[in-house]
């Protein structure tokens, strides 16, 4: 019997080493093929399939078994690089940190100890916490233990030194990666990035130097194919425009090129559309939309489609379904986060024009340059109008590229509407986007037109480096108004501040607002300290029919209509109880207007 029970005990050891054991060999099985997926799906579109989510998906649940059911096997710093870089890759950077961070506690000598810092580092990073990442990059290639791993540590400090606007950091760390890769491969991956970091920044000589010493030293037929496409984009970014045409379809004509034939398409695409080649670089364009579906080529060709139609050809309805078009090839793309912009645009502009067409139907007035005769048009119409062909022209000058049709509208509404509010600041901006198109000297004409014809403007004072005479006068005005609180309201004097404010109102020369202020304060006093309604509506009408562009009219109207109301109870109240009960309430109902108003003047 005892000997059956050693032997079930060692069969049960035995099994459960095969149970852990497979389930590692499960974890690093799936994530060996998902790396490999990965690498084919970046090669091949730049962006990782569903399917190579999937199987990190499969290895981090295999790996987190092998972690928590067996974890005093030899394999759980294994299984916990494997969750860690699974978890990364499928964006869930927080928990792929908490696994690094847990290798480098319970094991600290582990193979996989110095890289999991360097991830941890690539966590901080992609969740933002950049200081950080950049903070652990150099304490880790300050430690000679970490020199394995210079080239990638070198290359992502690279990215943030770019990120904080420190260029020429980054292309020293990016140079010292280079350096310190000994593979081809991955040598010339680093290269191939900084080619593209010169391009982008228009250092051309630089990236030229580049791609040549990947040529140099890669024998990889795709990454040299890789390598002719910079050499295309370069002709056409210096406007070498038949030696970059003649460079890829010279290339698409070679069946080899397939891996790359959609970036192809889509770098002659924007040759043709950098020479205003309109119709053939739409043609292009859709092309690769039809023949490349779901991949981010596609997604940049729809976008870019939607960009000639709604900058180029006015079609807002074509640039529409372009950008919407866009989030169904690459949903994860920045192109798919531009377009959603622009189709809220769109819709916008396209509301707008229906609300000024519905106007120049009702009133057709606004359309004959006699506006003043025609009397249905109220200042409210005119109003209306002018802001609305204003933010048409805003849309068609700064959204929507069309400075020629934003230009025409200025001009029509400065010469039609010489009276309207607005004009100061559409002279203003009609003068900013000439400037911006390059005409200088009608840009300084209209400034000084604006300076002449409307001296008092924000925009003319700003230019004169001037305040407004009423803003001064103002802060005089309040500083008065402050010193009559300060004096007897605060002091309780109310019936001396009272008259004070009144005195105020006969003696000094108050702006508008001030007047408004003061005339409201004392119908308060009389409203809730001496219950004088009479006097009360008095000042309350004032304020209402001489200032009603000011808070103070709205505020007046609404305490009159309580009053009213509370004037019309009184008369139908029959006892004391009763009426003591409406005097308290028209005295709360103003306590937050009190409020305010005592603190308007400081």
């Amino acid at each position: 019997m005892r000997f059956f029970r050693l032997n079930l005990i060692f069969f049960l050891v035995f099994l459960t080493g095969c149970a852990y054991f497979n389930t590692f060999y499960n974890a690093k099985t799936y994530f060996s093929e998902a790396t490999r997926q990965m690498e084919e799906d970046l090669n091949k579109d730049g962006k990782i399939s569903r399917s190579t989510y999937s199987k990190f998906e499969d290895a981090s649940l295999k790996a987190q078994k092998v972690i928590e059911r067996f974890p005093d096997s030899g394999y759980v710093d294994d299984a916990m690089y494997i969750a860690g870089v699974s978890n990364f890759h499928l964006q869930k950077y927080t928990i792929a940190r908490t696994m690094f961070s847990r290798l480098t506690i319970e094991f600290p000598s582990s193979p996989y100890y110095a890289e999991s810092h360097l991830w941890i580092a690539r966590c901080y990073y992609e969740l933002g916490e950049k200081d950080i990442a950049f903070r652990m990059l150099e304490e880790f290639i300050a430690d000679s233990k970490n020199k394995a791993f210079f080239g990638e540590a070198m290359s992502l400090a690279g990215y943030l030194a770019l990120e904080e606007g420190e260029d020429e950091k980054a292309f020293e760390y990016f140079n010292q990666a280079v350096d310190m890769s000994h593979d081809i491969q991955a040598k010339s991956n680093l290269l191939f990035e900084l080619s593209q970091i010169y391009i982008d920044r228009s250092m051309l000589e630089k990236a030229l130097r580049v791609l040549q010493e990947i040529e140099e030293i890669s024998i990889d037929p795709l990454m040299l194919t890789r390598v002719q496409l910079q050499y295309a984009k370069i002709y056409r970014i210096r406007e070498m425009y038949e030696e970059s045409e003649e460079l890829i379809k010279e290339m698409l004509a070679n069946e080899e090129n397939q891996p790359v034939f959609p970036d192809l398409e889509l770098e002659l695409a924007q040759v043709y559309t950098q020479q205003d080649k309109i119709d053939q670089a739409i043609q292009r364009y859709k092309t690769v939309t039809e023949n490349y579906p779901n991949t981010h080529q596609a997604a940049k060709a729809s976008y870019n489609l939607g960009e000639i139609y709604l900058n180029r050809l006015n079609d807002y309805e074509s640039a529409r379904n372009a950008f919407v078009a866009v989030r169904q090839h690459d949903r994860n793309c920045l192109e798919a986060t531009l377009a959603q912009g622009k189709i809220n645009e769109i819709g916008q502009f396209v509301s707008l024009n229906n609300e000024i067409r519905k106007m120049e139907e009702e009133y057709p007035g606004l359309m004959n340059p006699e506006v003043e005769q025609d009397t249905s048009l109220t200042d409210k119409v005119i109003n209306d109008y002018v802001k609305n062909k204003f933010r048409q022209a805003e849309f068609l000058a700064f959204n929507f590229q069309n400075p020629d049709s934003a230009l025409g509208i200025y001009q029509n509404l400065a010469t039609r509407f010489k009276e309207n509010p607005l004009i100061p600041q559409i002279l203003n901006t009609w003068s900013y986007l000439l400037k911006e198109t390059g005409d200088t000297l009608r840009s300084e004409m209209l400034k000084n037109r604006l300076i002449r014809e409307y001296p008092y403007s924000p925009f003319s004072l700003h230019y004169l480096g001037r305040e407004h005479p009423d803003s001064l006068k103002r802060k005089e005005n309040q500083s008065l108004i402050f010193k009559i609180e300060e004096a007897y309201f605060n002091q309780d004097r109310k019936k001396e501040g009272v008259d004070a404010f009144k005195a105020l109102l006969d003696t000094a020369s108050l702006d508008s607002v001030s007047q408004a202020q003061v005339m409201y304060r004392i119908g308060l006093e009389y409203d809730r300290t001496f219950s004088d309604l009479d006097s009360a509506m008095f000042y309350y009408q004032q304020v209402k029919n001489r200032f009603a562009s000011t808070k103070y009219a709205g505020a007046a109207e609404k305490r009159m209509n309580e009053l009213s109301q509370i004037i019309e109870k009184l008369m139908e109240a029959s006892s004391e109880d009763t009426l003591e009960t409406l005097e308290v309430d028209s005295v709360r109902g103003v306590e937050s207007m009190m409020d305010e108003m005592a603190t308007d003047s400081l």
